[in-house]
């Protein structure tokens, strides 16, 4: 009869083969059940050698040897599409797999080559947070704290990416082993939240149109100007504002329908309707006479002269320089587009906007992503506190009903009184 057994929070289980020899197996299950269920599965085939109705394996099979000894490389190779016959991870729900693997590969090639021909079975919890902690120290030493709360940023991503790598493998049979990377710490990563004041926006808005309207001015420089002015004034993000299209864009109404980021829907998943700022329409206007006709895009990129196609994630299309020549900072975390949309958000709260209506705004899935602009609604918030009370009540004025009816007596008696 086998038995279970639970040591250093591993599942193992004992039973007797066909030969009556006795086996142990340290497990994979997560639950005494599921241990369980292979234990019977054991029993039973062990019951079938003595029977003879099979034959007592000698070792482990081919299989079981070609999951022992694939590597995290080679793993990684099959998980990416890049092993012919293989499929690869793309599950429904990524709206780019081809986005996904190219983040993915970056990720893979960050891995040290040691740990990358590291046999999966062989790979554990502490393989994992050296892999981590040694990212951290070679991207953060001589960086600044922004720079390593990007660093933070990006360990997460990896092991992430890395959890889902080992998932796959075990779930499509590839490997046997539990997933190492479960239990590893994460990086603590602060929110980055860099944006231009207001003098630095009116600059970058100024020089912007100063070049854009230029005699000679470059494609580059033309086109900068209107898609600054929709990341300030309406906090598009930068694939929202490349993938929006002319039909899109409704200059009578007053309002931009956000239904695309570059070829695809936005991250949210949902379309958004956000109204258009006056400056806006007219940067818009000026622009929508002077943009080519590349298949209906607001933001076309030129690839060529004369040659135009959607711009992509790694571009930032003149925007660095732009910054740099309005004496303008840039952002540490090295995504000035971004930082133009925090700078819409932040001066929308400050300027008395809730923080419902810049979710609405901004197109956040939870309120939670927009509380991060919660401490730049000073007067919002003292308003708030200062409806707090606790001074003491003033006590209410009650009749000594006795008192006013001895002296009403006491009237009477003195007007009866001859004397």
């Amino acid at each position: 009869m086998g038995d279970i057994k639970r040591r250093h929070g591993k599942l193992y289980i004992r039973w007797y083969d066909g030969t009556g020899k006795r086996r142990q197996k340290a497990t994979t299950c997560r639950t005494e059940a599921q241990a369980l269920k292979l234990l019977r599965d054991k029993e039973a085939e062990a019951e079938k050698v003595r029977d003879g109705r099979l034959e007592q394996p000698l070792g482990p099979t081919a299989e079981d040897l070609a999951r022992r000894v694939i590597t995290v490389r080679d793993l990684a190779a099959r998980f990416l599409g890049d092993v012919e016959g293989e499929p690869g991870y793309a599950p429904p729900r990524i709206k780019s797999i081809d986005n996904y693997r190219r983040s993915a590969r970056k990720n893979v090639a960050r891995l040290p080559a040691a740990f990358l021909d590291l046999p999966v079975a062989r790979v554990r919890l502490a393989d994992v947070e050296r892999v981590r902690d040694g990212l951290r120290v070679r991207r953060g030493v001589k960086a600044g704290d922004e720079q390593r709360q990007l660093a933070g940023a990006s360990v997460v991503q990896l092991l992430a990416m890395l959890s889902k790598l080992f998932s796959w493998g075990r779930k499509m049979g590839h490997t046997d082993c539990a997933n190492p990377v479960q239990g590893v710490e994460r990086p603590r990563v602060a929110a980055s939240l860099d944006f231009l004041d207001k003098p630095e926006a009116s600059r970058l808005l100024a020089r912007a149109e100063a070049d854009a309207t230029a005699r000679g001015a470059s494609y580059t420089a033309r086109a900068l100007w209107p898609m600054v002015a929709t990341a300030i004034y309406c906090g598009l993000r930068k694939g929202e504002i490349l993938g929006l299209r002319w039909r899109d864009v409704a200059l009578e109404a007053g309002r931009l329908d956000v239904l695309h980021s570059y070829d695809l829907a936005p991250k949210s998943g949902k379309a958004r309707h956000t109204p258009m700022h006056p400056e806006l329409a007219r940067a818009l206007r000026w622009w929508k006479e002077r943009a080519p006709d590349c298949e209906g895009l607001a933001f076309p990129v030129e690839d060529a002269p004369g040659r135009f196609r959607m711009g992509n994630e790694s571009e930032l299309l003149g925007l660095p320089e732009a910054l740099k020549e309005a004496e303008c900072h840039t952002p540490a975390d090295g995504h000035p587009w971004h930082m133009l949309r925090h700078t819409y958000a932040s001066h929308f709260v400050m300027a008395g906007g809730s923080l419902y209506e810049l979710q609405r705004l901004l197109g956040h899935s939870t309120p939670m992503m927009t509380q991060r602009y919660a401490h730049l609604a000073p007067d919002h918030l003292a308003a708030a506190v200062a409806r707090l009370d606790f001074t003491a009540p003033t006590p209410a004025k009650v009749s000594n009903l006795a008192a006013a009816r001895a002296n009403r007596a006491q009237r009477d008696r003195s007007r009866n009184d001859p004397a």
